[in-house]
């Protein structure tokens, strides 16, 4: 049974982006749409992000980088990752360019469509993003990545993920978001509010830890919110808990109409480490004609109250 076999934990980066709107009182997300034939969450909107790759802890970084000061990150029981956080950064500033064509650095870059599609295509494999860099005389804009969360793949599930969520603000970036039509197959520019009602409409897909995020998200209605809250976090303290979910299979009461699907219990949930009467997780249901995972709804049980779809 592999729900029991052990799985390997590998680091990963996701990095949510937010351009600004003209009179900086709002923003929007970028959100990309999984192809149909991805491992994870097919299909879902979710951030730009993927795995961390050894050649993002190339010692060649620090030629461009010089001292940049990193930590070690807490994979789970106590153990720390095999990569530190400069490695998480390059990840996920890899990851924007290949999956959204987004180039974080702090030289502009020459945006002509051939040298775009070149080294686009070239940084598939995650050894050539150094030479990019280096050959285009570029530094890695690691300083414009805020810390935001750090999530750990349930147990059970047979693909987990030892992921840093980073937070970055853009002026401008519609202008050259492009999806790579090979792991994204479209992007979107969605609010935080807008993008939980498209799902609460059962237009788009969104996983647990995504929807969670957007949740919170909305307490921080400004880019300079933003800023604030995001000088604010640091991993490896409490301002970022590290979560690592339990999901749970039993039945709940829930809607008439629906059916229970499963519930994530969060860090300090009865299920999770938490007093024996405490809640703290996200249930998911779907509807009972099609329960397909594009129907699935989320909400949230706290204490011992249902609280009402946010």
């Amino acid at each position: 049974d592999f729900w029991i076999m052990a799985s390997v934990l590998r680091a990963a980066s996701t990095i949510l982006v937010a351009k600004p709107d003209a009179s900086r009182t709002s923003y929007q997300l970028l959100m990309v749409k999984r192809a149909a034939k991805a491992r994870f969450f097919p299909g879902a909107h979710v951030f730009p992000g993927g795995m961390v790759e050894k050649a993002d802890a190339d010692p060649r970084w620090a030629n461009l980088l010089g001292n940049f000061q990193s930590q070690p990150i807490q994979s789970e029981d106590g153990e720390s990752s095999p990569f530190d956080e400069k490695a998480h950064r390059i990840a996920a500033i890899r990851e924007l360019f290949e999956e959204a064509n987004i180039l974080l650095s702090h030289k502009e870059f020459a945006y002509s469509r051939d040298n775009i599609d070149q080294w686009r295509n070239l940084v598939n494999d995650s050894t050539r993003f150094y030479d990019m860099f280096r050959s285009l005389r570029l530094t890695p804009a690691l300083d414009a990545l805020y810390p935001w969360a750090h999530w750990i793949t349930p147990k059970v599930e047979k693909h987990r993920y030892n992921t840093l969520f980073y937070m970055t603000i853009l002026d401008d970036p519609e202008a050259i978001a492009k999806a790579d039509d090979v792991e994204t197959t479209q992007f979107d520019w969605f609010s935080p509010k807008e993008c939980l009602h498209q799902f609460s409409e059962g237009k788009i897909s969104l996983a647990p830890p995504t929807w969670f995020i957007l949740n919170e998200l909305s307490s921080f209605p400004t880019p300079d919110q933003l800023v604030r809250e995001g000088n604010l976090r640091k991993f490896g303290t409490p301002t970022v808990p590290c979560i690592l979910p339990k999901i749970l299979k039993e039945e709940i009461q829930v809607e008439k109409g629906r059916q229970f699907m499963m519930a994530v219990a969060m860090p300090g949930d009865a299920a999770n480490g938490g007093d024996p009467q405490h809640r703290n997780r996200i249930v998911a249901t779907s509807d009972e004609k099609d329960p397909g995972f594009h129907t699935t709804r989320y909400f949230w049980e706290r204490e011992d109250v249902i609280a009402s779809k946010l």
